[in-house]
């Protein structure tokens, strides 16, 4: 204000000058839409004088607040927003504002991590995009852990994991400075599928082997840690061990190693199979003692014992003697020596065939010869009978018996010679039987006829008129009675009576009876 005087007259001027409002120089900046701090606008003009007011004249979104003249840009928010800081002027003098531009750049946003969980086996591909959620597009793939396992494809975001281990993926957005990049993190985590191995080749075996079949030796490439289960019967299985000890009666089994699969792995396993094969059981050798003369027909299954059934018999000793039939398995042995017989049933690879013997043990019949004619002797005979010589057909080296008595008898020999007063005599010719063969015999009948004694011969002397009964019977000595009279000499002399055996001498004349 000026103030001014005149010499003719004093006036007072009053000049009010008002200050022209500074609100100070235009200022800007450039910040992320996720800056989380508020912006302090007055901080980005500059010489401005304080009192002025904050208006907002561009621009959407975001926190602005006047009254603290503060900013604070969100996800959304215009990408250039601008605040008026102005100041009023006092008339004459005009407002004064300055203007902050704030440049607001959007945040990159790659979404939220995510993961999903499969198995080393699979085969599917995983777009790894889908793990992920929320991101924006454009990012790029990168791989940070699992190395060069599975297949990886960078462009197209897509991984297979086949053979892969547990493995992490980086989805990374460029940020516009002053925005950083932004990353997530997709994760493939890998169960490996458990391996039980490569099945075995069938296995084949006899249900009387006594070997341990080591079923983990057979089945190829299998981890460790699973666990054996078996389908079947019989024998000795130790599921711990993996082992098998076939035994008879055995039935044909599938074993089966399993490892148990960590989801979404699933179970896996091998097989064994092990066919077992019956050993065919042909019985216990048995044995029956027969004579060779017996006609009765042997079964020779009922010999054995035991056994099963559908076997073939031949026969091993004992010539084409009796008579066999093999498909019958029958025997019969009339005239025949012992014999064995095999009784065979084929065994089914890898077990063996199973025999047993039937041994029909024959003895001998004995044979004594034919029976002797009769023969007819007198006991006065001195001449020597071979009894021996009198059968036929007999076999050697038996003795003799007899039935009778007198003579003298060499039951060794087989003879016999008569002497006076012998018996008509029954002599056999006895071979004994071994059992269940019986004696067998022959006689030779000796008819002895006695030789008859008429007496010692003699006389007496009587006068041919003598009339006294003379009876001959006296005049020999010894004799045997029942004979018969007949006169040899004197004619018909005396008196003679045959039937009496008397004489009467009269008239006679040394007569002789």
């Amino acid at each position: 204000m000026e103030t001014g005087t005149s010499d003719s007259c004093s006036i007072a001027t009053t000049i009010v000058v008002n200050a022209q409002p500074n609100a100070g120089l235009d200022g800007s900046t450039t910040v992320c839409d996720n800056l989380l701090t508020p912006i302090d606008l007055g901080l980005l003009i500059t010489g401005e004088q304080a009192g002025g007011t904050w208006t907002r004249l561009l621009g959407t979104g975001g926190t602005f607040d006047a009254l603290a003249g503060t900013f604070l840009p969100a996800v959304g928010a215009s990408s250039v927003c601008t605040f008026e800081y102005r100041i009023a002027g006092v008339a004459p003098c005009v407002d004064d504002f300055s203007v902050v531009t704030v440049n607001i750049n959007a945040a990159p946003n790659a979404g939220s991590d995510g993961s999903t969980l499969v198995c080393d086996n699979s085969v599917a591909v995983i777009d790894l995009n889908t793990l992920i959620t929320g991101q924006q597009t454009g990012g790029t793939w990168t791989r940070t852990s699992g190395g060069v396992t599975g297949i990886f494809n960078a462009a197209a975001g897509t991984f297979i994991p086949t053979n892969a281990v547990t493995s992490t993926f980086e989805y990374t957005l460029v940020g516009t400075a002053p925005c950083i990049n932004d990353v997530s993190i997709a994760t493939v985590n890998i169960n490996a599928q458990p391996n039980a191995g490569v099945d075995a080749a069938p296995q084949v075996v006899c249900d009387s082997s006594t070997a341990l079949i080591d079923l983990n030796n057979l089945i190829t490439g299998e981890q460790t840690g699973g666990v054996w289960t078996r389908t079947g019967t019989g024998g000795t299985f130790d599921a711990t061990a993996g082992t098998f000890t076939p035994a008879a009666g055995a039935t044909t089994s599938t074993f089966t190693y399993a490892l148990t699969g960590t989801a979404p792995c699933i179970n896996d396993s091998s097989l064994v199979n092990v066919t077992i094969n019956a050993q065919p059981d042909a019985g216990t050798n048995g044995s029956t003692l027969v004579c060779d003369n017996s006609t009765a027909l042997i079964d020779l299954n009922t010999l054995i014992s035991g056994q099963q059934v559908g076997g073939t018999w031949t026969r091993t000793s004992g010539g084409l003697t009796g008579i066999f039939n093999a498909a019958a398995g029958t025997f019969m042995p009339t005239n025949a020596i012992t014999s064995t017989f095999e009784y065979t049933l084929v065994g089914t690879a890898p077990c063996v065939n199973s025999t047993s013997i039937a041994t029909v043990n024959i003895n001998a019949q004995p044979y004594a010869g034919l029976d002797g004619a009769p023969q007819v002797v007198c006991d006065s005979s001195t001449t020597l009978i071979d009894l021996n010589n009198l059968i036929t057909g007999e076999q050697l080296e038996e003795t003799w018996t007899r039935t009778g008595t007198g003579g003298t008898f060499d039951a060794i020999a087989g003879t016999f010679i008569p002497t006076p007063g012998a018996t008509s005599s029954t002599f056999t010719y006895t071979i004994t039987g071994t059992a269940p063969c019986v004696d067998d015999f022959s006689e030779v009948i000796v008819t002895i006829n006695a030789q008859p004694d008429a007496g010692t011969n003699g006389s007496t002397l009587v006068c041919d008129n003598d009339t006294t009964l003379i009876d001959l019977n006296t005049i020999i000595t010894g004799q045997q009675a029942g004979g018969t009279w007949t006169r040899t000499s004197g004619g018909v002399t005396g008196v003679f009576n045959a039937a009496a055996g008397t004489f009467y001498p009269d008239w006679s004349n040394n007569q002789h009876f």
